[in-house]
């Protein structure tokens, strides 16, 4: 049983297959997975929680990278998502 503790799941490299990506990780072993939400930014930081409402092992951060920590607003910490 493998534990993936970052996994960027909303990555375009994934669009022509995710599904499929998500599957070869569990068909591998994987039976928890951390997908983390940065997306691309403040705005998209709620980018995992899909897949974490789809695939019962699939688990989900919210976060902002230090490197974009100035384009968080009071809005962004105000929401609830």
């Amino acid at each position: 049983m493998f534990l993936d503790s970052h996994a960027h799941l909303d990555g375009s490299q994934f669009a022509s297959d995710r599904d499929a990506a998500i599957q070869r990780a569990y068909d591998a072993g994987v039976r928890a997975l951390l997908a983390i939400g940065n997306g691309d930014g403040p705005d998209d930081v709620a980018c995992a929680i899909p897949f974490a409402e789809r695939y019962p092992w699939i688990y989900a951060s919210i976060g902002v990278h230090p490197h974009e920590a100035r384009l968080l607003t009071p809005v962004h910490l105000a929401t609830n998502t």
